[in-house]
């Protein structure tokens, strides 16, 4: 998701911005302190500090702080509540990231010559319009998914077989409020792709 934020980002903004990326809390604190960015992007749903308790530690007074979630629209007034001044929700397309930026698509949006990639799946293509038509990219990108997948996928496997086969040792033995928690953010991360790639649900 953030490689596709980042091209989302390349496409839409001129050479007049400097983007910085962070994968992690200390490197997103560190980088706020050097820049002083006008923009911040943050997702509320990350390992180390979730945004709701990030935001509270920032000096945001001259600094916009948009909120990026795979939660429904509900949460907004609890977003705004929180200090955030706007939200995006995943899977959020060019124009909505525009407009949360306050630039201007006709004029800030890169161009160039649309082709019809026929070698990438019709249910890709949500994935994939941020390569620009380049296939290189687009497999790159589609390679990435899949492993970010199956490493979710692993990972509600893992609970799963934990819950269904408890140890001996009663002190050891999962939680199940625990186990339910560890599936929601799971299917929390993974509920963006999904729903750009159109995938079915099973009941």
């Amino acid at each position: 998701q953030l490689q596709l934020l980042q091209e989302m980002l390349n496409r839409v903004l001129d050479e007049s911005w400097k983007v910085i990326v962070c994968n992690h809390v200390t490197e997103a604190l560190t980088a706020l302190h050097n820049e002083q960015p006008a923009i911040m992007l943050m997702d509320i749903e990350m390992p180390e500090m979730n945004g709701m308790e990030m935001i509270r530690h920032l000096n945001h007074s001259n600094m916009k702080v948009i909120a990026m979630t795979a939660h429904d629209s509900s949460i907004t007034n609890e977003l705004k509540a929180a200090g955030f001044d706007d939200c995006l929700f995943k899977p959020f397309h060019t124009e909505a990231l525009q407009a949360v930026i306050g630039i201007n698509g006709n004029t800030a949006e890169k161009t160039s010559d649309q082709k019809t990639n026929t070698v990438i799946p019709e249910q890709f293509r949500q994935l994939t319009a941020f390569a620009d038509d380049d296939e290189e990219a687009a497999l790159e990108i589609i390679k990435n998914v899949k492993l970010a997948l199956n490493e979710h996928l692993q990972r509600l496997q893992n609970i799963l077989d934990e819950a269904n086969n408890p140890t001996t040792n009663a002190a050891d033995t999962p939680n199940i409020k625990s186990s339910i928690t560890q599936i929601k953010q799971v299917v929390h991360k993974m509920l963006p792709i999904a729903t750009m790639m159109q995938m079915n649900s099973l009941d």
